[in-house]
């Protein structure tokens, strides 16, 4: 808006007359809009094997118990239904939970100090190979951690979980 405007800063006048952009077509013709976001969302998530759960409020639940009952964060959780972790939960409300299948690799507590857990989208160009030797990890490991045994290609936007070894990052 301040663009459009030709505003320098933040800040605008009273009376002054500010040009207010709006969508000329339905939300649906965009791409981006947000039922075609969640679908994206949700896709990627299908394809990165996660389990799809469906979790129904009980009394004394918050975010961050339902998280830890399932091994995720309250942000994900937050993102995967729409919501802020900030918004109250009703009982009954039912709840989307992308949980990790388990085939994942269990860590020991010593490995669990030395490792972090990050998420890595495929961007044209990246093979498995790649990403390996980017992240000093193995192709197979890559491939165990997320259930890619029978795949033989990865595809950009394609959403990987990788377990990095610190004290090796570069």
């Amino acid at each position: 808006m301040r663009s459009t405007n030709k505003l320098a800063s933040n800040n605008i006048r009273a009376g002054r007359t500010l040009l207010i952009p709006t969508a000329q077509q339905d939300s649906g013709q965009y791409a981006l809009s947000a039922s075609q976001r969640l679908s994206r969302k949700e896709n990627q998530l299908a394809q990165s094997n996660r389990e799809k759960r469906h979790y129904k409020v009980n009394s004394g639940d918050s975010l961050w118990s339902i998280a830890r009952s399932y091994n995720v964060s309250p942000q994900q959780i937050a993102g995967w239904n729409q919501m802020s972790t900030k918004t109250p939960l009703q009982i009954g409300q039912q709840l989307v939970i992308w949980k990790q299948p388990k085939s994942a690799t269990t860590l020991s507590k010593r490995d669990q100090q030395l490792t972090r857990r990050i998420g890595y989208q495929v961007r044209n160009g990246d093979s498995l190979y790649g990403i390996a030797n980017k992240f000093s990890v193995t192709i197979n490991d890559i491939k165990r951690w997320n259930n890619l045994e029978n795949q033989k290609y990865i595809k950009p936007g394609q959403q990987l979980t990788l377990y990095i070894d610190i004290s090796k990052s570069r």
